[in-house]
C-alpha cells in the first residue's frame, strides 16, 4: 500500500512542480517567496518519494546499482534545486535542473516495476 501511494506521490509531487517550474521559468507565474516554498516542498516530497522507493525495490532482492541511482539523483536534484538561489538562475542551472527531475521520475518507476515484478514472482512462487 505504501508503494503505490509513493507511486502516486512521485508522479504527482513531479507533475505540480514541473508545471510550476515552467511557469516560473516562461514567467507567467511571478516567484514570490510563498509560491517558492510550495516548489520546494513539493521537491521535497518528491525526492522521499523517490528514495522510499529506491530502498524497498533494494529491500526486495533489486539491484543496488538503482537504490544508488535513485539516492544521487534525489539528492542531485535537490542540491541544484538549493544552488540555483546562490548561482543565479541562469538557463543552464534550469536546464540540469529539469533533466535531473526527469531523470529521477524515470528512476522512480523503474524501481516501482522491479517492486511489482518481484511481488509478482513471489505470488507465482507461492
Amino acid at each position: 500500500m505504501l508503494v503505490r501511494l509513493a507511486s502516486i506521490g512521485l508522479r504527482l509531487f513531479f507533475l505540480i512542480n514541473i508545471v510550476l517550474g515552467i511557469l516560473f521559468w516562461i514567467g507567467t507565474v511571478k516567484v514570490t517567496p510563498g509560491i517558492e516554498r510550495v516548489h520546494i516542498v513539493v521537491g521535497v516530497l518528491f525526492v522521499i518519494c523517490l528514495w522510499y522507493l529506491g530502498v524497498v525495490q533494494a529491500v526486495r532482492g533489486g539491484p543496488i546499482w538503482l537504490n544508488l541511482l535513485t539516492f544521487l539523483l534525489g539528492l542531485a536534484l535537490a542540491i541544484v534545486g538549493i544552488a540555483q538561489e546562490s548561482i543565479g538562475l541562469t538557463t543552464l542551472i534550469r536546464i540540469i535542473h529539469l533533466v535531473l527531475a526527469i531523470l529521477a521520475v524515470g528512476s522512480g518507476e523503474m524501481a516501482v516495476a522491479r517492486i511489482r515484478r518481484g511481488g509478482a514472482r513471489a505470488a507465482k512462487a507461492a
